[in-house]
């Protein structure tokens, strides 16, 4: 697992428990409704149920949320690769006009878009700060904003489920900091050491604590790993023969490693696939639009199929639901429709995918061997590891 040289907090643990805290807290967002476990829960695999999530002010985004498991294994994060780190990935929700809405031209609003800006200004990040110590909820609390600053207040009442606020926790983590302490208006009065919040600490706290979101203990890990031959079924046996099959399913030429991910980028036809989504979104170019280049329209980066059974609907834009029958037979329906589908390619598919041939039976096996890569130790929201400190 790559982990940045330049995330070094006093202690770790402590770095990953400030972590869970911000990515639970709903204070992250400008009307205190979403946080990053909004739309990543714990008992889905760290993804939602809906096909596309939803942020602030009830806001639809654009696309499906994807799973967080094993995360810190990935080279790339988001479905189009935008981000290449976790840290660099963490203040994209929060600054963005659709999921938790910091960032605006004006002081005086916190939650219409209509003055949203492109990256976040010093203004919106003292806004943020303030609300997650507890000084208010919006903007609109002036009398909680007498003096926005960075610094944590060590009296806050503001605190967790076992009685510590945000002064305890970031002192632990990461000590004093040096800050620009700053008046009502956001300028700069002074420098000084204090007990603070950066985005720097932010993004690096949420960062460690998704690290910590490894998934191992799946049945198939038992039976591929351990050699347990009673882990798995034997139609699920079946199925893992035709998963690496090239002359079969072949799937493993993209969903490929000990996380089922490439970690790649292509197009899969879902462009021109039939399917159900509540919010379709037309012509999301995918990883061309980050690279500009129209070779990579409609490609989208291959996601990890560890705890693939929790995190439906699936696709980047959740277009297939689970239906009526069950999850397992959810999994063989996309088989079915999209991995060996008889309409014609779409321009740009990958060739691999293509009409497979399978019989109704041997999509069957496969399904039951994707049914083998749930965690239940891990996608559990009982897992005190990952449990919300927070009462909200």
């Amino acid at each position: 697992m790559a982990i940045p040289a330049d995330n070094k907090p006093l202690d770790l643990a402590a770095e990953i428990e400030l972590g869970r805290h911000l990515f639970y807290d709903k204070a992250m967002s400008v009307d205190n409704s979403t946080s990053c476990a909004s739309c990543h829960q714990a008992g889905n695999g760290f993804s939602d149920n809906l096909p596309v999530s939803m942020g602030f002010n009830n806001q639809h985004g654009t696309r499906n949320a994807p799973t967080l498991t094993n995360i810190g294994f990935n080279t790339a994060f988001t479905w189009d690769g935008r981000f290449p780190s976790l840290e660099k990935h963490a203040p994209g929700p929060i600054f963005n006009s659709l999921e938790m809405g910091n960032n605006f031209s004006t002081t005086q609003r916190d939650t219409t878009p209509s003055d949203y800006n492109s990256g976040p200004g010093s203004n919106d990040t003292l806004f943020l700060f303030s609300r997650l110590d507890g000084g208010g909820k919006t903007r609109k609390d002036s009398a909680n904003f007498q003096v926005r600053t960075s610094e944590a207040n060590q009296n806050s009442m503001k605190t967790d489920l076992s009685g510590k606020n945000y002064y305890a926790l970031l002192n632990a983590a990461w000590g004093p900091v040096t800050i620009q302490v700053s008046d009502n208006g956001g300028g700069a009065i002074m420098v000084k050491k204090a007990v603070a919040f950066t985005m720097d600490i932010i993004a690096k706290s949420i960062a460690a604590f998704e690290r910590t979101m490894v998934s191992t203990q799946s049945a198939f890990d038992r039976y591929n790993r351990d050699g347990d031959q009673t882990a798995i079924t034997d139609d699920a046996k079946e199925g893992f023969k035709i998963f690496i099959d090239p002359a079969k399913g072949n799937c493993v030429s993209c969903h490929s490693g000990y996380n089922f991910t490439d970690q790649q980028y292509h197009n899969n036809g879902i462009n021109g696939a039939d399917g159900i989504s509540n919010y379709p979104i037309q012509n999301d170019l995918g990883r061309a639009d980050i690279s500009k280049s129209s070779d990579d329209n409609y490609k989208f980066k291959t996601p990890t199929l560890r705890n693939v059974g929790k995190t439906a609907p699936w696709m980047h834009d959740g277009r297939f639901p689970i239906g009526n029958n069950g999850v397992e037979m959810g999994l063989e329906d996309i088989i079915r429709r999209n991995y060996d589908r008889k309409n014609p390619a779409v321009p740009g598919q990958d060739p691999r995918v293509k009409p497979l041939g399978l019989t109704g039976q041997e999509i069957a096996y496969l399904g039951a061997f994707l049914m083998t890569l749930g965690d239940d130790n891990f996608a559990n929201a009982n897992n005190p590891a990952y449990m919300n400190p927070w009462n909200n």
